[in-house]
């Protein structure tokens, strides 16, 4: 995970999938966001790889 928040996963491989979840949190309260991340393996023409799918469901909160 990088200072700025960002968590960059490099040489994906299938043991990565599942879910991540971010919280956040100050004064004011705490608020979370999880994302599924699926990670598929195939092959082709450039040979084997793996294809990561990031399913991202979030809430929007109006004040």
């Amino acid at each position: 995970m990088h200072d700025s928040g960002l968590l960059n996963i490099t040489k994906v491989s299938f043991s990565d999938r599942g879910k991540y979840t971010c919280v956040a949190s100050n004064i004011y309260g705490t608020v979370n966001n999880t994302v599924t991340l699926r990670v598929i393996f195939t092959s082709g023409d450039m040979g084997v790889y793996y294809m990561v799918v990031c399913l991202v469901a979030f809430t929007i909160v109006m004040v």
